[in-house]
């Protein structure tokens, strides 16, 4: 596992998933990932507030914003992503 600034743990079998679908570009982003949710709690002012679950190529974070508990959710960006972003 490694860890997002003492924060996160990013489970060992996200980093594996997420080379395994998308080769360097997944590598890449593995490597942006602790940046990339630093930005993104500090975009919602949110803290981490518990654990975290992952698929094959996303991190699902508990977090908590100043409105009440929930959840941040960072994919890979792909095609299928993006269109559920839409």
């Amino acid at each position: 596992m490694r860890t997002v600034r003492g924060m996160v743990p990013i489970p060992a079998a996200l980093v594996e998933a997420v080379v395994r679908c998308e080769g360097q570009a997944g590598r890449r982003w593995i490597h942006e990932l602790p940046s990339l949710i630093t930005r993104c709690l500090d975009q919602w002012s949110c803290e981490l507030a518990g654990g975290s679950w992952h698929g094959e190529v996303a991190l699902v974070l508990t977090v908590q914003p100043a409105r009440g508990p929930a959840v941040l959710k960072i994919s890979f960006p792909h095609r299928v992503t993006e269109m559920k972003m839409k």
